[in-house]
């Protein structure tokens, strides 16, 4: 008792596909810039494992050279505090 049903009539624009407009082009730039994005960042893990083109200094280091150009924004430790430095 299978049977395929068809429209009364057919669905406008069913005819022939609709062009691409403006939407299209917007996830197309857009989706170009998230992949650069990826390449960026992966490109930028692969050089910082493998040591190559990302900054040498600790952490620690970037502190202290900031800590000695503007020691008003950083809080030194008070009373019932520990330093870092040593």
């Amino acid at each position: 008792m299978s049977h395929v049903t068809q429209p009364a009539r057919p669905l406008a624009g069913a005819e022939r596909p609709q062009p691409a407009g403006k939407p299209a082009l917007i996830i197309l730039v857009y989706a170009a810039a998230v992949y650069l994005l990826f390449l960026a960042v992966l490109v930028y893990a692969v050089g910082f494992f493998a040591g190559l083109g990302v900054p040498k200094e600790s952490l620690g280091e970037t502190y202290a050279r900031y800590r000695a150009r503007v020691p008003a924004l950083i809080p030194r430790p008070g009373p019932g505090r520990v330093s870092s430095e040593r």
